[in-house]
């Protein structure tokens, strides 16, 4: 029963909060990482030219991989 208390809470938190960009694809395997809540400047932008110019400056306040 804990893991089904951790999984509501841990999806509480995604309620009205923005989704801002996907990343998927060769690059990531087989995850899909959804970009979720307030966007965060990165200290360095990622060097990755196949990514959004905002996705590769701009971080989420928290992970969500799947």
């Amino acid at each position: 029963m804990k893991e089904n208390c951790n999984l509501k809470s841990a999806l509480n938190l995604l309620v009205n909060k923005t989704c801002w960009g996907v990343v998927y694809g060769n690059g990531s395997g087989s995850i899909i990482e959804l970009l979720i809540g307030d966007k965060l400047k990165r200290d360095k932008p990622l060097k990755n030219n196949k990514l959004a110019e905002d996705i590769s400056a701009l971080c989420q306040q928290s992970c969500r991989y799947f």
